[in-house]
């Protein structure tokens, strides 16, 4: 299913790529970048947060901090989106600093409020064990209806396709797919919520937004570059980093499967204390995350131009040399394996926390300097001394306080 996801995206941004051409797909790259800032910033960390938790108590059977849990979830829910509209709103009314239309600012509100019923139980259907529904909202569905959107509003001879348009199209892909997810779901979650044990809200809420604050920051390793490379440059360079980025990130392919899929073990293992254990399923993941990630960087750097050419046209030959400098990135982040996973499984949050900070603090200085006179192989650069940063500090906070190394060796 992730690897269905990774395809569908990878498709998309193709369409839009073709669709909207390289000046229009570089400004909707740039909004895009600032919208899922904002998306993760209302999401917070209750996604990764139930995931951890439900698997530990579903496995012993308590169901009490399960209801607990999603009563918890929902609450999180309902505040975030409180702010972040309000948040939205004043950005309208003083400095209209994202669009200019009203109507725009409301689509995303309503997109932010789906998005989030759909990530709210597609992450409850993951934690309780029903991995293959789970999965389907989130890495299926919304991706599929995306696109036969967009090709639906392209193809349509009374309809254009515009960086609105474009961005509309998400706002109701999130509410059909939520719509779906609620459909099938209710039955289930009616079972989870009860009554809601207050003890626990302390330490839930001061977990969750440090796991927040903490998938926010990587997330915002991704587009910051964009972000920055949108006001600095050109739209044309933002669209280049966009797809050589896209590209890139087929490298990834087995590490997003071995984190999706052996994080609940994880979970466990830390909760035992079983760091025997833990140690067989970081080689594993790194194993799995190389050699896949191997195969498809050395592709990649062989036929950059051709891949390039075929999938997003002529226009986007400049975004190559970028290309090349993050698939080897990628390739050193792939062979740390799920170093993230086992440090939040550890209940490692606040020294994460911590360290992707420095990371986006070197980040956002060295895209910042090197933006305006390299363009978009300069954002590349400050992403991959970023992400090693990220990679080594993580690796060794996980073996000084477990021994566990995440190293395919």
């Amino acid at each position: 299913m992730r690897l269905t996801f990774i395809f569908l995206s990878f498709v998309l941004t193709i369409l839009l790529s073709r669709f909207l051409g390289i000046d229009d797909f570089g400004s909707f790259s740039y909004l895009f970048a600032v919208l899922t800032i904002m998306l993760h910033f209302i999401r917070g960390g209750w996604p990764q947060f139930v995931v951890r938790e439900v698997s530990i108590y579903s496995q012993s059977g308590d169901n009490e901090k399960l209801s607990s849990v999603t009563i918890f979830s929902v609450r999180w829910i309902i505040y975030s989106i409180i702010l972040m509209s309000v948040l939205l709103i004043l950005d309208y009314l003083i400095f209209k600093s994202i669009f200019d239309q009203l109507y725009m600012y409301i689509v995303i509100i309503l997109s932010l409020v789906f998005s989030s019923v759909v990530f709210l139980l597609s992450a409850l259907n993951r934690g309780v064990g029903n991995i293959i529904f789970g999965q389907i909202p989130e890495l299926f569905l919304f991706p599929s209806v995306n696109i036969a959107i967009v090709s639906a509003i392209y193809l349509h001879p009374s309809l254009l396709l515009t960086v609105n348009s474009a961005l509309m199209s998400i706002m109701i892909s999130f509410v059909i797919v939520s719509l779906i997810t609620v459909l099938y779901t209710r039955t289930y979650i009616r079972l989870v919520i009860g009554k809601f044990n207050q003890r626990h809200k302390r330490e839930w809420l001061s977990s969750v937004a440090r796991i927040g604050v903490v998938s926010l920051s990587g997330i915002a390793m991704a587009q910051i570059p964009l972000v920055i490379i949108g006001i600095q440059n050109t739209s044309a360079a933002t669209a280049e980093f966009r797809v050589a980025f896209q590209i890139s990130a087929l490298v990834l392919i087995g590490l997003a499967v071995a984190n999706l899929n052996l994080a609940p073990a994880m979970n466990q293992c830390s909760a035992k204390q079983n760091w025997e254990k833990l140690q067989e399923l970081a080689l594993f993941s790194c194993r799995i995350s190389v050699i896949p990630g191997a195969i498809i960087c050395l592709t990649i750097l062989i036929f950059d131009e051709d891949i390039v050419r075929l999938a997003f046209g002529v226009d986007y030959m400049g975004s190559v040399p970028t290309l090349k400098l993050l698939a080897l990135g990628q390739l050193l982040n792939a062979a740390f394996g799920s170093v993230g996973v086992m440090i939040v499984a550890i209940r490692r949050e606040k020294t994460m926390l911590t360290i992707q900070v420095a990371s986006i603090s070197v980040l956002t200085i060295l895209s910042y300097l090197s933006v305006p006179h390299f363009g978009a192989i300069g954002a590349a650069f400050g992403y991959v001394i970023s992400l090693s940063i990220w990679n080594i500090s993580l690796f060794y906070i996980l073996y000084k306080n477990t021994k566990v190394r995440s190293l395919p060796l």
